[in-house]
């Protein structure tokens, strides 16, 4: 067990070492904003469901938002 870190996230260390990142918010904090991404998307596209989840995951990288483990 590395110091700090509690014995569940033994396995998951990095995800610890990514949500430290100062420039990184929680995905439950602006999952809200991501899922009104996607329904926009929806709305005014004719993407299929592989396209939609490529496009949210490029906004999620653009705006910082670490992708939900």
């Amino acid at each position: 067990m590395r110091a700090g870190v509690p014995d569940q996230a033994e396995g998951y260390e990095h995800a610890w070492e990514i949500r430290d990142l100062p420039e990184l918010s929680e995905f439950s904090e602006r999952e809200q904003e991501v899922r009104d991404h996607l329904a926009a998307r929806v709305w005014s596209t004719i993407e299929w469901p592989r396209a939609l989840f490529d496009r949210a995951v490029v906004h999620m990288l653009r705006e910082s938002i670490p992708l939900p483990s």
